[in-house]
């Protein structure tokens, strides 16, 4: 049996074509028989089921447990389809005894829902996952029965759970779920709440697209879940649902967020949501809101930028300068007449901790040859804060000749410091001021 060449990633080990089996491709007759014969002609350590382009009925899948791995593949995400041959689904599960299924790839392809699913019942699934760990789900897409105007979609596309099975560290990759009506929640990793916060699932979500979709109410349902990194994805033009639903430590980095019903949330009667969270780095187009409510640990809100961008909520620590960008230059004042601006560079832009360190140069000429002191005021933060000093240097007090004149620090305040001047030459000082975010 040969492959053809979209079985790139992981064909190794024992392989088995669908086709081989009965399957059929035009998506008439049911071929679940002919899967689940492919899947269990398999040896004991496993191997690869592939699926060639075209359309299969499918009712459910039992993927064994360890040891024996099977991988599904499909020779492309768009060109294979399995169609839900039941309203209620899964498509695909393990085989529903105590074990676990570690270290297997699904990639490759599309499930479309039944004609009668009912994206209201959240037990009406396309993949249930429970069970899989440290498993890679790739280039994996949904659509609904018809399309975003019409009906017959799932409750959930992917759903990861700790119960019936513990499932931990699996990646998903290149989900793609555009112009479809529903489902109810794409992606739902559900750790049974509170009680089992001890049994992180530890998920990545990354470059994946959720697109145009029609009464859904949750892109990226983790309330429930610890652990939850979502990079790279897009998020656009579904303005009835929440983008992303955080449970406790997730990392929300590299995002797009487009014309949605909400940004990112959490459940505000959960104290453990959004608490130990990090928002980095995301940009958002539009108007929409983040709503963080977190009574734990304060949540980072790091780099992000966009317009229309509303965040409510309490608890939220926000690193963002007042425009989104580098926070504005200090600002330097005499206790006699006034320091003239020549330059404000940002020598450190603003890190992960809100700190930033800024070079100034002020040209001033004094009036009197005498001791003056000089007080530099950081700016006005995001929360109506002055951001804090946390140091400052004085790089060079000098007059036109070029000769340095003594400075001294001021021991009562931070953000002072004297310079005794000899002469009323026009001077140049230069100061090197670092200051963070307020906490």
């Amino acid at each position: 049996m040969s492959l053809t060449k979209a079985s790139y990633s992981m064909i190794t080990g024992a392989q088995a074509n669908v086709l081989d089996f009965g399957a059929d491709k035009t998506g008439v007759a049911d071929s679940t028989a002919a899967f689940q014969a492919a899947i269990d002609s398999l040896p004991t350590n496993g191997g690869t089921v592939y699926m060639p382009s075209g359309s299969y009925l499918i009712s459910t899948l039992n993927m064994p447990n360890d040891p024996k791995i099977v991988n599904l593949l499909g020779e492309s995400m768009l060109g294979v389809e399995l169609k839900m041959a039941t309203a209620a689904g899964p498509v695909i599960r393990k085989v529903q005894t105590a074990g676990r299924i570690t270290g297997a790839t699904l990639e490759n392809f599309t499930i479309r829902a039944n004609t009668a699913s009912d994206k209201t019942n959240l037990n009406h699934i396309a993949m249930s996952l429970s069970g899989y760990s440290n498993s890679f789900f790739k280039n994996l897409a949904y659509r609904s029965f018809t399309s975003a105007t019409g009906a017959g979609s799932v409750g959930i596309f992917i759903k990861i759970s700790s119960n019936p099975y513990l499932s931990y560290q699996n990646v998903l990759e290149g989900i793609n779920v555009q112009v479809s009506y529903g489902p109810s929640r794409c992606i739902s990793l559900d750790n049974n709440g509170g009680t089992v916060f001890q049994n992180p699932n530890i998920v990545e979500i990354r470059d994946s697209w959720f697109y145009a979709l029609g009464q859904c109410d949750t892109i990226i349902h983790a309330y429930d879940n610890t652990v939850t990194t979502v990079r790279n994805c897009i998020f656009e033009d579904c303005p009835g649902a929440d983008s992303i639903g955080m449970g406790q430590n997730t990392m929300v980095e590299n995002c797009w967020f487009e014309l949605m019903g909400s940004n990112i949330n959490t459940l505000s009667t959960a104290s453990t949501d959004g608490s130990g969270s990090v928002i980095l780095n995301n940009y958002f187009s539009g108007a929409g809101t983040s709503f963080i409510d977190t009574i734990n640990v304060k949540p980072l809100w790091i780099g992000n930028n966009g317009g229309g961008q509303t965040v409510t909520g309490q608890g939220v620590l926000k690193l963002n300068a007042p425009d989104g960008g580098t926070p504005a230059a200090p600002t330097l004042s005499a206790s006699s007449g006034t320091p003239t601006l020549v330059s404000a560079v940002a020598a450190v832009p603003m890190d992960a901790t809100g700190q930033v360190t800024y070079k100034l140069v002020y040209a001033y000429t004094p009036a009197v040859a005498q001791t003056y002191k000089f007080t530099f005021t950081t700016p006005v933060s995001i929360t109506s804060a002055p951001y804090l000093t946390k140091g400052y240097t004085v790089g060079a007090t000098r007059d036109s000749n070029g000769d340095p004149k003594a400075w001294g620090l001021d021991s009562t305040a931070t953000n002072s410091f004297y310079v005794a001047f000899t002469s009323t030459d026009a001077h140049t000082i230069s100061v090197l001021v670092t200051f963070r975010a307020p906490i």
